[in-house]
């Protein structure tokens, strides 16, 4: 696609959905509908295609993003990596 930009397969909320993840100096972004909000919620996505598919392609995604971009609202860092001090910007 472009240097430092790759396309990562998220099942879950659809049968065919895909997360943008962009690389920067700054630190991994990930642009994803696997949240519908900067809260990380819903917890239960209640128009999920599979929510255990949902929460495998979450995890795969806390695993490697730095800031999390969800389907509506501001982006989130990572509550997952770096410091508790982390929250929403």
């Amino acid at each position: 696609m472009a240097p430092g930009v790759t396309v990562l397969r998220t099942l879950g909320h659809t049968e065919e959905d895909a997360s943008l993840m962009v690389g920067t100096a700054e630190g991994l972004y990930v642009l994803t509908y696997l949240w519908w909000l900067a809260d990380m919620t819903p917890e239960q996505d209640p128009l999920a295609w599979n929510q255990a598919r949902l929460e495998a392609s979450r995890n795969k995604i806390f695993s490697v993003a730095d800031w999390i971009i969800p389907g509506h609202g501001p982006m989130v860092k990572n509550p997952r990596k770096g410091s508790p001090a982390s929250g929403l910007v």
